[in-house]
């Protein structure tokens, strides 16, 4: 752990390119970034927060506070904190439409990590944020993939409903990412548990590859 996050460190400020935009990679002790998929998803995700910034925003899943000063909507179901909504998003019906619908690695867990465990309620929450959206507004989402066999089974048939789609995998045990199509992702392993040492070849810990996924409204 302290090897790797010495190496991924002593690349603060290199990029990457996710769909022809270049973004900086993210790093930040609290749930070890440097390490993870959070590295890539926290950019891509908070660049479309500031953009629309002046808009109504609703997040799913509390995770964007832990790193920047917020003052959007979130819908978390366990997590509590200042203007977080305790409950479950498949049931929040609220009045106010949103321009702009993101969330961080958390959709995956729907239904998935619940008891009774009901792996289509992706899709029921999918639904629902559709819903929520303002005329013209955009969902901007991404998954872990290797969480769920059910998710992956979905975006590997595009049974999602998602208007665009990209994907990144790492490549580097100093979390190094890059864009990939799809027939690579079916190699990359969600991996649970932390090398005792230096390890140069997958799969590294947390995700392996992630999707990165829009939906648009069309009215």
């Amino acid at each position: 752990m302290l090897e790797m996050r010495k190496l991924a460190l002593a690349k603060a400020g290199q990029t990457f390119v996710l769909g022809r935009e270049t973004y900086q990679y993210f790093y930040a002790d609290y749930n070890i970034t440097w390490c993870n998929e959070r590295t890539v998803e926290i950019p891509i995700i908070w660049r479309a927060v500031r953009e629309n910034r002046d808009r109504k925003i609703l997040e799913v899943g509390n995770v964007l506070s832990h790193y920047f000063p917020t003052s959007h909507l979130v819908v978390d179901k366990y997590e509590r904190a200042p203007r977080v909504v305790n409950e479950d998003i498949v049931e929040f019906s609220p009045e106010e439409k949103f321009d702009l619908i993101v969330s961080i690695s958390t959709l995956e867990h729907i239904g998935w990590d619940e008891k009774p465990k009901d792996p289509a309620k992706i899709l029921k929450a999918l639904e629902r944020l559709k819903t929520m959206l303002a005329k013209g507004g955009k969902i901007c989402l991404t998954l872990s993939w290797g969480w769920s066999p059910y998710l992956d089974r979905m975006i590997l048939e595009r049974s999602l409903g998602l208007t665009t789609t990209l994907f990144m995998r790492r490549i580097s045990f100093d979390n190094i990412w890059e864009e990939c199509d799809i027939a690579q992702l079916q190699n990359a392993v969600y991996r649970h548990s932390y090398p005792d040492s230096y390890q140069d070849f997958p799969p590294y810990p947390h995700a392996n590859a992630i999707v990165v996924g829009t939906i648009s409204d069309s009215r």
